[in-house]
């Protein structure tokens, strides 16, 4: 079979990149024709390893927008689509694919049923549509195009219920590979992951450990990603405001989280919404607890409550904290809810997922 995938860059460390990628490495390794086709890599590395099976072409379209500036439908980036479009007929003729998948609302969400011949096309949805600005005539045109998809991905039930025309839409949750790491739950250090966005809440984070932190002054709370420049610095203005820099730290992206996960006993996640959760099902698979707020909709569809962590009721800091300082004083539970994590992320292992994404194709 080939496979052709369509992503923006393979350069920041996020969940749609990683999840990409082993994807791609799956696929290539079970006997496919892989193909990878970019429009803002460019001559930059790709932050996850891929498999020098997997044929890549960069568009070179580059529309190189900073989202906290500047929309991809901007005038500027408007006058590349008519480039965009044709690279990419000329990339369909040239490979002649069976299958196209795409995980962005680029502008090729738009153009590729026109354009895609025989080709089955499937569209994923990495983010909630909780939020969604439903009636508007952008939405209204994305869900008639989306109509002729094959197949319309998203990560859980919850999910599925946003869309109206439901025929072809499919539940597929996002794997994880089995990590090679296993936290000994001995660190006095708490996580969080995730692009630095709003929908992160990460200034939750930082009032839940300025609560967790007047009782046990001697933890560390970790934060990692990358993202916008202007939230990060009033996050940092929040933490000196607290006087917590001893406590409190950005850590950057990373791509070997499962090795810190290792080094940390609790992960926390603050998300405003979450359509999924890789980074907890990751915490979860090195043995951490994991303490969320019950957001749409991840959390819910992957933490059993009281078993393998807590879901905490939305923006609840204080139950949030003591559910942290719950596990710090009872170590025989902390362990506990460890090993029932692991048990849990099991069902997200790269092989059980990946049967899903087979059987779509086969269809």
């Amino acid at each position: 079979m080939r496979i052709l995938y369509f992503t923006g860059q393979i350069v920041l460390h996020g969940g749609i990149e990683k999840v990409t990628v082993m994807k791609l490495n799956y696929w290539v390794e079970i006997g496919n024709d892989v193909y990878l086709s970019t429009y803002e890599q460019g001559d930059k590395p790709f932050v996850y390893p891929i498999s020098p099976k997997v044929h890549y072409e960069d568009l070179n379209i580059n529309y190189n927008v900073d989202y906290t500036y500047e929309s991809l439908y901007s005038f500027r980036c408007l006058k590349l689509v008519p480039k965009h479009f044709f690279r990419t007929v000329s990339l369909l003729k040239k490979i002649k694919p069976d299958v196209i998948i795409v995980p962005n609302f680029g502008y090729e969400f738009w153009f590729l049923p026109l354009i895609k011949g025989k080709a089955m096309l499937v569209r994923e949805y990495h983010d909630s549509q909780y939020q969604r600005k439903f009636g508007t005539i952008k939405v209204c045109i994305d869900d008639f195009i989306q109509r002729f998809y094959d197949a319309v991905v998203v990560l859980t039930p919850q999910e599925a219920d946003y869309f109206k025309y439901k025929k072809n839409i499919k539940v597929i949750p996002n794997p994880i590979k089995k990590s090679t790491y296993i936290s000994d739950l001995s660190y006095s250090k708490i996580v969080t992951v995730g692009r630095i966005d709003r929908v992160k809440r990460f200034e939750l984070f930082i009032e839940i450990a300025e609560l967790v932190i007047k009782k046990y002054p001697k933890y560390r709370f970790e934060i990692y990603g990358e993202g916008n420049p202007i939230y990060k610095n009033e996050l940092l203005e929040l933490i000196k405001s607290k006087k917590l820099q001893n406590n409190i730290f950005f850590m950057g992206g990373t791509s070997e989280i499962q090795r810190v996960f290792s080094e940390a006993s609790i992960y926390v996640c603050t998300s405003k919404t979450e359509s999924f959760g890789l980074t907890l099902i990751e915490a979860m698979d090195v043995g951490l607890p994991v303490i969320s707020f019950d957001c749409p909709h991840g959390p819910k569809n992957i933490i059993h409550d009281g078993v393998d962590g807590y879901l905490i009721q939305n923006d609840s800091i204080v139950k949030a904290s003591n559910a942290i300082i719950n596990l710090i004083e009872d170590k025989k539970l902390l362990v506990s809810m460890g090993n029932s994590a692991r048990l849990n992320a099991q069902r997200y292992h790269l092989d059980n997922v990946m049967k899903m994404w087979i059987n779509l194709f086969n269809k």
